[in-house]
């Protein structure tokens, strides 16, 4: 009987500490004000964060489709050259027996799934205009005095000082140039324009 009164009274004790310990004192609970305000940053930090994410996958796509195009700028640059000692043919439209100026845009881009047609003059017309500084690989260039075009040409390569280009030459058919640093296509190049966008 004395065990079961000591059990009873040492239960009692164990029972009333336990309640006591979970009745928390509010000053245990309170948040400081630092943390407060560090809490509300992380909040609005996290909403600066995906605001950020949305605005980057824009760009994210652009660069993808950016990375398509150059691509394809360079495939064509690639088959391009492939027909380096071709001999100009007049209105010819294929390797053999040769290509003219037009013939060989229009053969390189359509045989890369971009259908071109026409004359230098016609393709003169076709894509959208580009400034100088903004030429890139793929990009048309047209040739001719008064303003007329009279030939064509398939970028290779652009930079500030120096412009690469693959043409038909009625002289020595299918070969690469340097535009800017040559008197004779320097002083008749016209414009550039871009087909792939």
């Amino acid at each position: 009987m004395k065990n079961v009164r000591i059990s009873i009274a040492l239960l009692s004790c164990i029972t009333f500490l336990l309640l006591s310990s979970c009745q928390p004192s509010r000053e245990t609970y309170r948040i400081p004000e630092y943390t407060k305000s560090r809490v509300k940053s992380k909040t609005s930090n996290t909403s600066i964060v995906k605001n950020r994410h949305k605005t980057e996958r824009p760009h994210t796509e652009r660069s993808h489709r950016s990375d398509i195009k150059n691509a394809i700028r360079a495939e064509i640059a690639a088959d391009a050259k492939k027909y380096i000692g071709i001999p100009y043919v007049y209105g010819g439209k294929k390797p053999s027996p040769g290509f003219d100026c037009s013939g060989l845009l229009t053969y390189v881009f359509s045989t890369n799934g971009l259908p071109l047609s026409g004359s230098s003059r016609e393709l003169a017309k076709k894509g959208k205009a580009v400034s100088d500084k903004d030429i890139k690989q793929g990009d048309l260039v047209f040739f001719g005095s008064a303003g007329k075009v009279s030939h064509c040409a398939i970028v290779l390569e652009a930079d500030y000082d120096e412009l690469y280009v693959i043409h038909s030459t009625s002289k020595k058919g299918v070969r690469i140039d340097e535009i800017y640093n040559s008197s004779y296509w320097n002083d008749r190049y016209l414009y550039a324009r871009r087909v792939i966008d």
